[in-house]
């Protein structure tokens, strides 16, 4: 299973959402963009479209005008001074002309001002006599040459339908188109192309003049194309361009577009806002470094005493941080003795305190030395020792040290004693000094406690056998090289075999066969005693189905159950699935538990056994006397069966006082309560005949029969025994 650390977790997370925020903020400004160009665009539309109607409107209109004067002039065409003073009234009421004129086909001109002028626009005059209505190219007005002005020229007619001349009306474009312009806001500016130049430009109170258009190069383009669309480097800058009935090309430029600043606007609120996201990002991880950094520096110290813990620990052993350099040390494993114990007698609270208190010692012993706390009771004491007779020394001192009363609130004392072991290195320490050390304290402890244990030479040997016999046993239930024998129990009244207890074995490939006492301790350290378990129930299950379908019919096997599985949650179930699976008769089967489960865990252990009978199993108590029960606690516990440890027997035979009545006592008891007693490790004849005669109900041990394979033990089976 792979393990992301939280760091690890932040390196990721904190980018991709960074990523995120940064892609969305351009997400926006792209959206931003488009709806800017989009509406810079649909108004320049607008704005060409308007102005070329407005355009066309005008000039429409004062086609009309210049009409309906022309079809006036023929009625006065004889008088010269009427035409004059017509056209003058006319001029005045229409001020959008900038002259009035009557041309005769000789080319003769007759002003609204009386004076004699010119024809600027031959081509213009030439195309109006043949019957067109004609709009000139623009020309300086002859009054005033500052003026610009295009001509509507119009051909007059007489009541028969001949051209007897043209009637010119001047405009003053620049004046028309400002009128235009002012009765609408313009988003842009308007330019007047004629005859691939720029005549016009608008509004004149925007900066932009005639030489002012910077877009030269495409003059021709829209000169030949006459209507289209120019898309320009900045963005949101575009030409739109058309043509109007009058020959004009209207152009309309963006640039002038308030919207065109929204470009520069959005860009740089982008651009903030991508400063702003990778600064709070920035700060973010900075924050969160911190409190990792914070939070990694907790997990590395032990809360209750302030001690560096395991963490702590294996970092200083991989940054080489306990000692410097090259110098030599001493590593030391301490366990609380029978520390378990006190937390039950007196509770967390105080046992905490005292922990405290412990750790207050080691600080104190020496101050060049480490001190970790790496487990509920168990400290490392790290110090500089130039050689192992010193860490001896110094680890004799140290049992010494707990080897005293505590006093705790001023009025609780408890005597503490440690098991210690150490491990002296001319190196560098690593993870496997630890491992020494700690098995050297586990050999301290295993021999009594408040003691001192070296790792030496004898002890690696012992070390060495020990690990490899955890690795092999770690595979051994995998592999099956776990095999069952059987010991017979002898009934004393029947005279006959009448049971067995079921015992595992192990032959190893690599070792050969492997003691029990070698490897169950080994299994009980960790939970793979409970599957070792469930495999005997299983097995031992399935051996008594194949005897009773043998033909045999009176016996019973007897199953020893641990520690651990017995508190085990799913126990009772595993029970009752052994029993469905294997259709085994519960009857045949008895289930021993050790007398220190049942003085450890009274209530717990009642209940169990209580379910276990009423399902038709027998219960026993195992090792009887060897733990803290007294007799009178047989009297509330659901046993059927007391099996007597040997070292009552050993006693007797070397004549202990009092372990005769004390014997004899616990089978008569046994008797009355409906017990059945088993005396264990009877090895001779003479112990079976004293036992005999205390009343034994039924005997174990090699005098009867070692333990044996199943194919033997079903031979003992009813066989009769006399002595």
């Amino acid at each position: 299973m792979i393990r992301i650390r939280k760091h690890d977790l932040l390196k990721v997370v904190l980018p991709v959402a960074v990523i995120i925020f940064l892609l969305l903020n351009l997400w926006d400004y792209q959206s931003t963009k488009r709806a800017l160009q989009q509406d810079i665009e649909n108004e320049t539309e607008s704005m060409l479209n308007s102005f070329i109607s407005e355009v066309e409107l005008f000039t429409s209109r004062r086609i009309g005008d210049v009409r309906l004067m022309a079809d006036y002039i023929p009625f006065i065409v004889d008088d010269e001074e009427r035409v004059i003073n017509f056209l003058k009234r006319q001029h005045d009421v229409m001020k959008y002309f900038s002259a009035l004129g009557f041309i005769t086909p000789e080319g003769k001109i007759i002003a609204d001002d009386g004076k004699e002028l010119e024809v600027k626009k031959k081509e213009s005059f030439l195309q109006a006599l043949s019957g067109e209505v004609v709009m000139s190219d623009v020309f300086p007005l002859a009054q005033n040459p500052e003026i610009n002005v295009t001509s509507i020229v119009v051909p007059v007619k007489d009541d028969r339908g001949d051209i007897i001349g043209v009637l010119s009306g001047l405009i003053n474009l620049e004046d028309v188109i400002h009128d235009i312009t002012n009765n609408f806001a313009l988003p842009g500016a308007i330019y007047f192309l004629k005859d691939k130049e720029i005549v016009y430009s608008y509004p004149k109170e925007s900066n932009l003049s005639e030489s002012e258009f910077s877009h030269e190069e495409y003059i021709d383009k829209i000169a030949m194309e006459k209507q289209g669309e120019i898309a320009l480097d900045i963005p949101g800058h575009l030409l739109k361009y058309s043509m109007t009935e009058t020959g004009w090309i209207i152009i309309a430029d963006s640039i002038e577009n308030p919207k065109v600043d929204g470009f520069s606007i959005a860009f740089w609120k982008m651009f903030l806002l991508s400063v702003l996201i990778l600064l709070v990002a920035t700060l973010l991880y900075s924050y969160i470094q911190h409190l990792l950094r914070r939070a990694e520096d907790h997990i590395k110290e032990d809360l209750l005493t302030g001690l560096p813990n395991r963490l702590q620990l294996q970092e200083d052993i991989e940054l080489n941080q306990i000692i410097p350099r090259n110098a030599n040390l001493a590593v030391y494993i301490i366990r609380l003795d029978r520390f378990r114990e006190l937390v039950e007698r007196c509770g967390y609270q105080k046992a905490d305190e005292l922990l405290v208190e412990t750790s207050n010692l080691f600080m104190n012993f020496d101050k060049y030395a480490h001190t970790y706390r790496v487990d509920f009771e168990v400290f490392a004491y790290a110090i500089e020792c130039n050689s192992q007779h010193e860490a001896i020394i110094k680890g004799q001192e140290l049992v010494q040290l707990m080897n005293q009363s505590i006093t705790i609130d001023g009025d609780a004392k408890f005597n503490v004693t440690a098991s210690v072991g150490g491990f002296w290195i001319a190196s560098n320490p690593i993870n496997e000094h630890l491992i020494n050390s700690g098995y050297a304290c586990q050999e301290s402890g295993k021999e009594g406690g408040n003691q001192f244990k070296i790792y030496d030479d004898k002890m690696a040997i012992q070390s060495a056998l020990h690990r490899q016999l955890v690795r092999l046993l770690s595979t051994a239930l995998e592999k099956q090289e776990f095999y069952m024998v059987y010991q017979p129990i002898y009934s004393v009244q029947e005279k006959r075999i009448v049971g067995f207890e079921s015992l595992i074995r192990w032959k190893s490939p690599e070792l050969g066969e492997v003691g029990p006492f070698q490897f169950i301790s080994i299994l009980e350290e960790d939970d793979s005693i409970i599957e070792t378990g469930r495999w005997i129930m299983f097995t031992v299950a399935n051996q008594v189905m194949e005897w009773q379908r043998a033909g045999h019919k009176q016996f019973t096997v007897n199953i020893n159950v641990s520690v651990k599985q017995l508190y085990d949650e799913y126990f009772l179930q595993d029970v009752q699935k052994m029993l469905k699976e294997t259709d085994v008769d519960p009857s045949f089967l008895i289930f021993e538990v050790t007398e220190s489960v049942v003085v450890d865990h009274v209530e717990t252990v009642v209940d169990i056994l209580c379910t276990l009978n009423k399902w038709g199993i027998k219960t026993a108590v195992d090792d009887f006397g060897t733990g803290y029960s007294s007799l009178s606690t047989l009297t509330t516990l659901p046993f059927q069966y007391l099996k007597i440890d040997k070292t009552f027997i050993d006693d007797v035979e070397r004549r202990e006082p009092g372990t005769e009545a004390i014997l004899k006592g616990i089978i008569d008891i046994a008797k009355a309560l409906d017990q059945t007693t088993v005396l264990e490790g009877v090895e001779t004849l003479e112990q079976l005949q004293l036992l005999k005669t205390f009343g034994a109900q039924r005997i174990q041990g090699y005098f009867i029969s070692k333990p044996l394979r199943a194919e033997d033990a079903v031979l003992m089976l009813g066989k009769e025994m006399e002595w």
